[in-house]
């Protein structure tokens, strides 16, 4: 019953969301006020205007685990999800181009048998496309098994392919597009690289190597650190080679959350400091948190516009009193590309879904999937400084 409510309660129109390019900037929503749940308490913006809408809804399926070790985020991303739907609709005048769209939450467990169960429930219940699971293993689990096209919240490449595609942001991309700008922009000319000794570790490493190719910049060495352990002092000794200060201009750093932070004491104690080397990182460093806990004045990393998402996690605090996980936009952007095919007469088709002019997601900017089913993006180069990040390279605005 509390999920057929949820059900009712996002039958919504459908109007322009995760526009097809070029980008244009959304109207300030209003301010939400209390609405119903699922499994967990949830608040959502009231539509004050009746909404009339003809034919059938599109429904769409959304797997998350709302139980397990992610339930936390997995609530998160549904609460995003819903969200993204009433910042579209809310304050709605023109219907004369509408159609419903009707979001099925389903429970994964974050398991790969409960993304089929989940899967199956949803398209039992007429789905069209799935958005989510979370995990890669959730997703390679549907490969070929739901006849869908599935949009998961993943990176990893090796899930993608067939019906399924890998939304989240790619490692190897955000890698490049750093490194790119150290080399090219910054004039940095030597890079030493601490990576984890796993796939992550080995996709960031080669993207960095190819941007190093191209540029003619030297790479001094590639260190592999144990993911279990971390970045250990012996580490530190194999990067500077028996040497007391670095010698290398920047230092690559493929290390987030307590990694990072506990890593940070000890190349400072290393003579690798900020004044030293510059340092630069992945999308892991997309957290206003982690960048004030640990000294990284001048770094650099590359994701998505800090505006673009300060604007959906200001409405998603303002909505649900607490902050999203960096991958509940994900989610936000997921749905708001639903709302956008579904005006579409192509829907949720293939070709639809691999448009090479891309899209515009309202949290995380342009991309598009490409035919291996990952997803391209148009990344801003972002600077660590001052009181908050700053872009200090743009992301390029389209794909042509």
């Amino acid at each position: 019953m509390l999920q057929r409510a949820l059900s009712i309660l996002l039958c919504v129109c459908v109007v322009a969301a995760c526009k097809p390019l070029p980008p244009r900037k959304a109207d300030a929503p209003p301010r939400p006020t209390a609405g119903a749940a699922m499994e967990t308490p949830l608040k959502a913006p009231v539509i004050h205007q009746p909404v009339v809408a003809s034919g059938p809804p599109l429904k769409v399926g959304l797997l998350v685990p709302l139980s397990g070790r992610a339930a936390d985020v997995g609530k998160a991303l549904q609460d995003a999800a819903v969200l993204a739907l009433f910042d579209k609709y809310a304050g709605m005048h023109d219907v004369s181009n509408v159609r419903r769209i009707e979001l099925l939450p389903q429970n994964t467990k974050g398991t790969p048998e409960g993304a089929l169960e989940a899967a199956a429930k949803v398209k039992a219940e007429g789905a069209t496309l799935i958005i989510g699971p979370l995990f890669a293993g959730e997703a390679e689990a549907l490969k070929g098994k739901t006849g869908l096209p599935v949009v998961s919240f993943t990176n990893d490449a090796r899930a993608a392919g067939g019906d399924i595609f890998a939304f989240g942001f790619k490692p190897d991309e955000q890698a490049a597009r750093a490194a790119s700008y150290v080399f090219q922009q910054a004039n940095i000319s030597r890079m030493a690289m601490l990576v984890p000794q796993d796939a992550y570790g080995s996709r960031v490493a080669k993207a960095v190597e190819t941007e190093a190719s191209k540029t003619g910049a030297t790479l001094t060495s590639i260190v592999r650190f144990s993911p279990a352990s971390g970045i250990l002092e012996s580490d530190i000794n194999t990067l500077l080679d028996g040497k007391s200060d670095p010698d290398f201009g920047a230092l690559f750093l493929a290390a987030g959350g307590e990694q990072l932070t506990r890593a940070m004491p000890l190349l400072l104690s290393n003579n690798i400091t900020p004044q030293r080397v510059r340092f630069v990182g992945t999308g892991l460093w997309d957290d206003i948190k982690l960048l004030k806990q640990n000294t990284l004045q001048d770094a650099i990393y590359a994701s998505a516009e800090p505006d673009e998402y300060a604007s959906f996690a200001t409405r998603f605090r303002a909505t649900y009193d607490y902050e999203p996980p960096r991958i509940a936009s994900l989610a936000y952007d997921a749905v708001a590309l639903a709302t956008s095919l579904a005006l579409s007469p192509a829907g949720f088709s293939e070709a639809a879904l691999l448009s090479p002019n891309g899209y515009v997601g309202p949290a995380n900017g342009v991309f598009r999937f490409l035919a291996d089913r990952t997803t391209q993006r148009r990344l801003a180069v972002i600077e660590a400084s001052g009181p908050a990040p700053h872009v200090v390279d743009p992301a390029p605005i389209g794909f042509n």
